[in-house]
């Protein structure tokens, strides 16, 4: 399916073999990221593809992103944050995607551990939060969530699996702040313990407003070319 456009900041597939640090960006932008203390790819735990970004269950084990100029200032525009993950236990709040510096507002989001509801957090200064919020859907271990954090306008939303899980308004702007970008941990804190996939970040438009159905394959460049059509071509 189609979802690499000029609007894909970073896509992650996630793809390649087990126990590689290679993560590769398939935007086309050279975004590479980079795996920290025992993070690697996975082939045990998969959601499409060969291969899922497995961040580590101890302290200090994520994958890092690099900031380039401008592309994660974000401010008052569209975005959209979206990605597959699974976790594999139930102990302790466990970071999906946040800033890289410990301490640092930005756009957090995590599972709480007290709710085992995602928590999705934007901040429009160094100590002040545009709002905290707890999604309504209780997650399980050892199950693939589709989440996605969109904003447009105003209005900010949280889905799980195309299903609305968090809702808010707010004209603020998302804070500026230098640094890389990370998942499985917040700085080297709160791991994961589980698996991530095909992450993708937009910047410039908001993908989905209202409920949709997750997406059933990997996201390309291209919309594929049903087999009439491909047939009528090479005649």
């Amino acid at each position: 399916m189609a979802g690499i456009d000029s609007y894909t900041k970073f896509m992650y597939h996630m793809d390649g073999v087990g126990g590689s640090t290679i993560i590769t960006d398939s935007s086309g932008n050279g975004y590479d990221g980079t795996c920290v203390g025992g993070a690697a790819l996975t082939t045990l735990t998969v959601h499409f593809g060969s291969a899922s970004a497995a961040p580590g269950p101890v302290n200090n084990s994520n994958i890092t992103f690099p900031d380039d100029g401008d592309v994660w200032e974000f401010t008052d525009q569209p975005f959209t944050i979206d990605f597959w993950f699974l976790t594999t236990n139930s102990v302790g709040n466990k970071w999906l995607f946040s800033h890289s510096t410990y301490g640092s507002y930005w756009i957090h989001i995590f599972i709480d551990n007290a709710t085992d509801r995602i928590s999705y957090n934007a901040a429009s200064g160094p100590s002040t939060w545009i709002f905290n919020i707890n999604g309504s859907h209780v997650t399980s271990i050892n199950t693939w969530y589709h989440c996605a954090f969109v904003r447009n306008g105003s209005s900010w939303k949280g889905y799980i699996n195309g299903e609305e899980d968090m809702s808010t308004t707010s004209a603020a702007s998302l804070r500026t702040l230098a640094g890389a970008r990370i998942i499985g941990t917040w700085s080297t804190l709160y791991p994961l313990q589980g698996c991530i996939d095909e992450l993708r970040v937009s910047k410039g438009i908001a993908r989905w407003t209202a409920p949709f159905t997750p997406p059933t394959e990997p996201y390309s460049s291209e919309e594929e070319f049903p087999v009439y059509f491909m047939n009528k071509i090479e005649e």
